[in-house]
C-alpha cells in the first residue's frame, strides 16, 4: 500500500510540473509585432469596426465602404462600394452587422439619411428629419436598434421599428448653442456618454424600464473630449484629451468615478480602444499606439509603445481590436497597419525552467517501481553528454 501511494504521488507530481511550464510561457510578456500593411486605400477614413460576420469594415468620408477578410493569417480586400454623393459626407456612422449606413451631407446638414445595403448597393431607405441647425454627432447602438443624432437645439434618439426608424425622444439643450459633439453607447446598449461644448462636459444617460432615457450623471473635464470609449464589459470609460491627458473612469455603485490620468507627449489623435477581454487598452498619439494592461488593483501600466517610422508625419487616427487582440490601426497616408500579439518573456528563465523541470521529471520516472530506465539518459550516456 506505501508504495502505490507513493507510485500515485509522484504521477501527480509529474503532469504538475507540466503545468507549471505552460504557466510560465502563458504569463510571458505579452508584445505586439507588426504583421501586415495594406496599401491603396483612401486617406478620409471615418470609422474602423469589425461586423458581426468578422470582417473588418473601413467607412470613408467621400463614401467609400472597404470590407476585408480573413485569408489564412493575412487580411485581403474582399469588396469595395461606394455610395454615390455629389460632394463628401460632414458624418457616416455604420451598425454592427454593416448593412445600415447613417450619412449626414455636407450640403444638407440637418438631415440623416438611412441607406442599406441591398443587391450589392447602398440604397436610400429614409429619411430622418426633425432637427432645425445642423447635426454635430450621430451614433449607432451597438446592437444596432437605437440611433442617436444631436444639434444645437436638442438631441433625438430614434429606435429601429418593423424595419422603419422612428422617432421616441427628445433631449433639449440646457445651454444656449450647447451641442453634443461626441457620443458612445455602452456594450450593453442601456446607457450613453455624450460630450457636450463649449462647457467640456460628459453626460451620462441611462435607459430605463420604460424605454426612456434619463440623465444620471455630469462629469466635468478640464478639456475637450476628442473621444469616448466604453470597455466591453460597460464599467470602464476612457476620455482622450485635447490636454495631453487619457482620463480613465470606473463605475462604482452606479456612479462613475476618476481611477487614473494617462499623460502622453501628443495630443491623443483617435478614439483609443480596448481589447475584447476589458485587459488591454489601447491609445493613439500622433505616430505611436501605447498599450496599457489592466492590473489586480485597476490601474493601467503601459507595455508597451508601437511608432510607425514610415513615413515624416504619420498619423494614427482610428484603432480597433479584433477578437483574437490583434490591432488594427489606419494612419495616414492611406494605409491600415495590422499589429499581432507574440510572447517574449524572460526566455532564459524558461529554458532553465524547462531543463530543470525535464532532469528532475526523469529522476521521478526512474524511480517509480516497476519503470523501465529512461532511454534517453541512456543515449546520453552512451554519447559521453554529462546530464545537469
Amino acid at each position: 500500500m506505501i508504495q502505490c501511494k507513493s507510485f500515485t504521488k509522484k504521477l501527480f507530481i509529474v503532469p504538475m510540473l507540466f503545468i507549471t511550464l505552460f504557466s510560465i510561457f502563458s504569463n510571458a510578456r505579452a508584445m505586439y509585432a507588426e504583421h501586415q500593411t495594406i496599401n491603396g486605400i483612401p486617406s478620409n477614413i471615418h470609422s474602423l469596426q469589425f461586423s458581426t460576420q468578422g470582417s473588418l469594415n473601413a467607412l470613408f468620408l467621400d463614401g467609400t465602404l472597404i470590407t476585408l477578410t480573413q485569408e489564412g493569417q493575412r487580411l485581403v480586400k474582399d469588396k469595395t462600394i461606394k455610395i454615390e454623393n455629389e460632394c463628401n459626407f460632414k458624418f457616416l456612422a455604420i451598425s454592427i452587422d454593416g448593412r445600415t449606413i447613417a450619412s449626414v451631407s455636407r450640403s444638407i446638414d440637418n438631415i440623416v439619411t438611412i441607406l442599406s445595403f441591398q443587391n450589392e448597393h447602398w440604397t436610400e431607405v429614409q429619411t430622418l428629419t426633425g432637427h432645425e441647425n445642423e447635426i454635430t454627432s450621430i451614433a449607432f447602438s451597438p446592437y444596432g436598434t437605437a440611433f442617436f443624432s444631436s444639434s444645437a437645439e436638442k438631441t433625438i434618439i430614434w429606435n429601429l421599428q418593423d424595419g422603419k426608424w422612428n422617432e421616441t425622444q427628445t433631449i433639449e439643450t440646457e445651454y444656449p448653442y450647447s451641442s453634443y459633439h461626441k457620443a458612445s453607447f455602452s456594450p450593453d446598449n442601456t446607457s450613453f456618454a455624450a460630450a457636450s461644448e463649449p462647457n467640456n462636459e460628459i453626460e451620462i444617460w441611462t435607459l430605463q424600464e420604460n424605454e426612456t432615457w434619463i440623465k444620471v450623471q455630469n462629469i466635468i473635464l478640464p478639456s475637450f473630449a476628442l473621444s469616448i470609449v466604453f470597455s466591453p464589459n460597460g464599467k470602464t470609460l476612457a476620455f482622450g484629451l485635447t490636454n495631453k491627458t487619457t482620463m480613465i473612469f470606473t463605475l462604482e455603485n452606479d456612479e462613475w468615478k476618476e481611477i487614473q490620468i494617462i499623460t502622453h507627449n501628443k495630443i491623443p489623435s483617435s478614439p483609443a480602444a480596448f481589447s475584447q477581454d476589458g485587459t488591454t487598452l489601447a491609445i493613439a498619439s500622433e505616430k505611436t499606439i501605447s498599450l496599457w494592461i489592466l492590473q489586480e488593483n485597476g490601474k493601467w501600466e503601459e507595455s508597451q509603445t508601437i511608432t510607425d517610422h514610415s513615413w515624416p508625419i504619420p498619423y494614427f487616427n482610428r484603432i480597433v481590436f479584433s477578437p483574437d487582440k490583434s490591432i488594427y490601426a489606419f494612419s495616414v497616408p492611406s494605409k491600415i497597419q495590422i499589429w499581432r500579439k507574440t510572447f517574449k518573456g524572460d526566455l532564459d528563465l524558461l529554458h532553465n525552467t524547462s531543463r530543470a523541470n525535464s532532469v528532475l521529471t526523469r529522476k521521478l520516472i526512474k524511480s517509480m517501481p516497476g519503470m523501465p530506465e529512461d532511454p534517453l539518459h541512456n543515449a546520453m550516456k552512451k554519447n559521453n553528454y554529462r546530464r545537469a
